[in-house]
């Protein structure tokens, strides 16, 4: 009797922990008006005919406004610098209004200087984008483009809660992703990891792999980038 009341604990007990790892978790976005959060970014890119080239920056995000499930967020980058054939060259600093959803779905870009190419398929390759839902770990969410930029095309992302992870002294959801374009004409790919802290519902790293995505005036290019937030 004794050697089963154990067993019959034990497994109350393994089911308990069982239920603890695989409870759903909210991942929602909770943006704070005027908190900046401060990141560094470093890629490497093969242009196709024009060859490899890195670059990095530093980047800076600012809830500005939220007005209903709208906000307005601000961006800046400085300090880039890319290398290409050898040899290395300042990037201009620039700064970027953005409109989102509370998924993180971009609904408009304003760019200061103008962007001399449109960036919105790339912009779409390389989003985290948070789920309707709490999710369990192991428990996937797939996004579709709503097309709200010009240059979007039609596309899918699905993302996967793996786990938590701490990150730069941050307890994080890691998650992990992969996009394509499902138009027949159009052949980009993305896949990566995003690290979203679990306190502030904010990226905190995120590597992003993405092939075939097409630019006007370049062609299609490749690109891995690692983007870390700063403490």
């Amino acid at each position: 009797m004794k050697i089963r009341t154990i067993s019959i604990l034990g497994l109350v007990a393994v089911a308990a922990i069982g239920a603890s790892t695989f409870q759903a978790v909210s991942i929602k976005w909770v943006p704070k008006v005027g908190t900046t959060y401060k990141y560094s970014m470093k890629a490497n890119m093969n242009l196709g005919p024009l060859g490899e080239a890195s670059m990095s920056a530093k980047m800076s995000s600012t809830a500005a406004k939220i007005d209903g499930n709208k906000v307005t967020v601000q961006t800046t980058q400085t300090a880039g610098k890319m290398v290409m054939g050898g040899a290395e060259q300042d990037s201009p600093d620039g700064s970027a209004t953005q409109v989102c959803t509370l998924f993180g779905e971009v609904l408009s870009t304003k760019s200061e200087p103008e962007a001399p190419f449109d960036l919105s398929r790339m912009q779409d390759a390389v989003a985290f984008l948070y789920p309707s839902k709490d999710i369990a770990v192991g428990e996937s969410w797939t996004r579709t483009s709503k097309l709200h930029n010009p240059g979007s095309v039609p596309s899918e992302s699905t993302y996967k809660y793996e786990g938590d992870e701490e990150v730069n002294g941050m307890k994080c959801r890691k998650i992990s992703y992969t996009y394509k374009e499902t138009s027949a004409d159009n052949k980009c790919t993305a896949s990566g990891t995003f690290w979203i802290s679990v306190d502030d519902s904010e990226p905190v790293k995120a590597i992003n792999s993405v092939k075939n995505c097409e630019l006007a005036g370049v062609g299609s290019f490749d690109m891995d980038s690692t983007t870390v937030r700063e403490k």
